[in-house]
């Protein structure tokens, strides 16, 4: 009798912890937060990078990139293959901009390319698996 008692006891408090779960109304932000600043000479002032572009890349990681060419628009060469973004967007007066992945669990890299220092590339691989993404670039001198 002991045996069965324990045994509803355990059953019970399963589906009592089950619905528990249930009822959490956990709302998580699916975004990618990207924030693009740059530092001038001698001084510490983050300045927003305005009308920087940010390209996102699905299923590469930023070693993919590695002895590539930049050509512009989002491009990068290597060897014969192209690497052309799946998404795009420019940072805004701010500094910032929200992105809703186009994909989400899948491997990506954020490229930013300043504005302000023409020649700078910032890149970042996330595993799409931990949302939100929060992605913060200071270009320094």
């Amino acid at each position: 009798m002991k045996k069965i008692g324990f045994i509803g006891l355990l059953i019970l408090t399963s589906i009592s912890y089950s619905c528990n779960d249930d009822n959490k109304n956990e709302v998580v932000d699916k975004n990618i937060n990207v924030s693009v600043f740059f530092l001038k000479e001698n001084s510490f002032t983050e300045n927003p990078d305005i009308g920087s572009n940010i390209y996102i890349y699905y299923g590469y990681d930023s070693m993919d990139f590695f002895g590539s060419i930049y050509k512009g628009d989002g491009k990068f060469i290597k060897n014969d293959k192209e690497y052309i973004p799946d998404q795009s967007d420019i940072v805004n007066n701010n500094g910032m901009n929200t992105i809703q992945p186009k994909y989400l669990e899948e491997m990506f890299t954020v490229v930013v390319v300043s504005n302000y220092y023409k020649d700078r590339i910032a890149m970042h691989t996330y595993s799409g698996k931990e949302y939100p993404i929060n992605c913060k670039i200071i270009n320094n001198p």
